[in-house]
């Protein structure tokens, strides 16, 4: 089952710092072998630094909700939470990087569509 992110982890997850952090790395990378370890790495990042995650999310489940935000912020998740609304499109990626689906997408459909 699981876990709903609480409203602190989710405030942390949609900070633009975090959010830029995360796009840079991930759109510089060459290929999408490159961009799955990219955001592997970088919610072990996460999780080992970050206090307010739930230490029980695994590095996975952190990584899944790396590119369900990136493509909310950009406003392309099709399907997301209600409370999760008030993001949709509120940070857009920028002019160098895609404008479509965060390209990790289709790894992890049953996760995010």
């Amino acid at each position: 089952m699981s876990m709903h992110y609480s409203i602190p982890e989710q405030i942390l997850f949609t900070k633009q710092e975090l959010v830029d952090l995360y796009r840079n790395g991930l759109y510089h990378q060459p290929d999408l072998d490159s961009m799955m370890s990219y955001t592997i790495e970088f919610a072990q990042f996460l999780k080992s630094t970050i206090p307010e995650i739930n230490p029980q999310r695994s590095e996975e489940a952190i990584a899944i909700h790396l590119i369900y935000i990136d493509n909310l912020l950009h406003g392309v998740q099709q399907r997301y939470a209600q409370k999760d609304s008030k993001y949709l499109g509120t940070r857009t990626r920028k002019l160098n990087q895609p404008t479509s689906l965060n390209p990790l997408t289709a790894r992890f459909t049953h996760f995010l569509m």
